[in-house]
């Protein structure tokens, strides 16, 4: 697989890693965007996998999700896992 491939594997398993954590708490898009002071349309292309996301932004989705950043990477590996072994 070449690394942009893996890149935008990996892109699309951290959107879903947001997405469970989002659902589990039981908020909207646009609740968990405002709480991260990120436009509604960016948080969308992040949990698509279509936005590479800074660190900041990561710190700040991970205190509105009142996770770790450490929790949501965990997350995306399991996600990109289980992709990954379907394909």
């Amino acid at each position: 697989m070449r690394n942009d491939e893996r890149h935008e594997s990996e892109r699309i398993a951290f959107g879903r890693a947001i997405v469970a954590a989002r659902k589990r708490i039981g908020v909207s898009q646009e609740q968990l965007a405002n709480e991260a002071q990120i436009d509604r349309s960016y948080m969308g292309r992040i949990e698509r996998g279509e936005q590479s996301v800074s660190f900041d932004k990561i710190l700040d989705v991970s205190r509105a999700l009142g996770i770790s950043p450490a929790a949501l990477f965990e997350s995306m590996m399991e996600q990109d896992e289980s992709s990954s072994a379907l394909n």
